[in-house]
């Protein structure tokens, strides 16, 4: 038996907290006001010589190694016999079913219903 855990000790203020204050929110102005923004500068005009040309180095490829791979064997026209014919077997011959009289499972009242009973709900415990 484990006992239960002691109990929180509750809040000393409880539910009688005071509520925070709502002050109101002074957003500052995104862009600043009556400010002189400056024309960019001119673009300049400067030669860029083009980009120096590199010769591709090219190696030879290499050869795989092993690669021959020797063509299928042709096909042969040969005989297959057909496989031995096994006798069925027959076992003992089965009897015919015989009718047999089923008492009905359920009961009916005296007026011929059949009233259900509310059963009970059963949870297998699996192990």
């Amino acid at each position: 038996y484990i006992p239960p855990a002691p109990p929180a000790p509750a809040p000393a203020q409880g539910y009688n907290y005071p509520a925070p204050v709502h002050e109101a929110v002074q957003s500052e102005p995104i862009v600043p006001q009556n400010s002189y923004i400056p024309p960019p500068p001119q673009p300049q005009n400067t030669y860029i010589p083009p980009a120096p040309v590199q010769e591709a180095v090219l190696s030879e490829p290499i050869a795989p190694q092993n690669t021959y791979i020797p063509p299928p064997a042709q096909p042969q026209n040969t005989y297959i016999p057909p496989a031995p014919v096994q006798e069925a077997v027959l076992s003992q011959p089965i009897a015919q079913p015989q009718n047999t009289y089923l008492p009905p499972s359920s009961s009916h009242g005296q007026d011929g219903y059949r009233y259900k009973t509310v059963r009970r709900v059963v949870y297998r415990r699996r192990f």
